[in-house]
């Protein structure tokens, strides 16, 4: 199974300028709650997946879309390794609380148990990378 989960959601297989700037975005969290300090985190998660598509040798594609996250709106999620709940690689359904940027966003999250986790400084990503919401498809 850990062979099949692209390379940037492993841990264990990131570069050491990947490592640095995950180790930057936990120090910038632990340094407090303020939207400064969570667009720092978005600013980071970016420039991670950015070295992450060089590695990868990925043609970036530009982020976002035509439609703008606003507050209430239903998303998807798709968790982090260290998640408790959820299924990596799969989507969890959030609800937007808070708009950064059209690519930055918190989000509620519907998780399959009691918890509503909150999840802060989540960027946008149509590739469903770990850590990351996208639109849902339409039906």
């Amino acid at each position: 199974m850990q062979d099949q989960l692209p390379r940037r959601i492993r841990l264990d297989k990131h570069t050491p300028a990947e490592k640095a700037i995950t180790d930057a975005m936990c120090a910038v969290e632990d340094a407090g709650c303020d939207p400064l300090l969570s667009d720092a985190v978005c600013l980071l998660a970016d420039a991670r997946n950015k070295v992450a598509d060089f590695v990868d040798g990925v043609a970036r594609k530009p982020q976002g879309s035509s439609a703008k996250p606003t507050i209430g709106r239903i998303v998807h999620y798709y968790p982090q390794p260290m998640d408790r709940w959820g299924t990596q690689g799969e989507p969890t359904a959030a609800v937007i609380c808070r708009v950064f940027s059209d690519d930055c966003v918190n989000l509620r999250v519907f998780a399959d148990s009691d918890d509503l986790p909150l999840i802060t400084s989540v960027v946008f990503d149509e590739d469903h990378s770990s850590f990351s919401w996208s639109w849902p498809p339409r039906a």
